[in-house]
């Protein structure tokens, strides 16, 4: 099933990933967090082993959860965008996690997509007085403004972050 996650059709790439998913108790995790989460493998497989690892329990905190966490958190820095919004998409909603997405400036990405994944992340995480802060100074951008899905993603982020959020609009 790994080495199917590498397949060039995508059929049997969704099928691989459905039945590890369905064998969670069995699942590879070492092999998974090596395709989710080292720089070197295959583009095509790495949003697919983060997705066959995400109904598991490395995200409470479960086998490897740190590690697997950690290696996910670099690959925001990823070339590719499909991986950055696949790594937002999986990642728990914490602290750290929003500190990394302000950090790398993930609200200001290139690509639209991302963008919109970092501020799902946010509308979904505690709030934060720099997330407010720099969700008020997003709300500013006409990109953003004239985006049907960045201004609504904006909308539910600001709607979590709440005071915080208003408060740095008051400014």
């Amino acid at each position: 099933l790994i080495e199917t996650l590498n397949s060039d059709n995508l059929f049997w790439r969704l099928h691989a990933q459905r039945l590890l998913v369905e064998r969670a108790d069995e699942l590879p995790v070492k092999e998974l967090a090596n395709l989710a989460t080292v720089p070197a493998s295959d583009e095509t497989a790495a949003p697919h082993a983060m997705w066959a690892m995400e109904p598991s329990n490395w995200r409470n905190g479960g086998v490897a959860g740190g590690i697997i966490a950690e290696g996910l958190l670099g690959r925001l820095k990823s070339p590719s965008a499909a991986i950055r919004r696949n790594s937002l998409q999986v990642l728990p909603r914490d602290e750290y996690v929003t500190d990394k997405i302000l950090s790398l400036n993930l609200l200001n990405d290139r690509e639209p997509q991302v963008r919109l994944a970092a501020l799902l992340a946010l509308a979904e995480s505690p709030p934060d007085a720099e997330a407010g802060a720099a969700l008020a100074e997003l709300l500013q951008h006409q990109d953003v403004q004239s985006d049907r899905w960045l201004l609504d993603g904006l909308t539910a982020a600001a709607a979590a972050q709440g005071t915080n959020f208003l408060a740095a609009s008051a400014k």
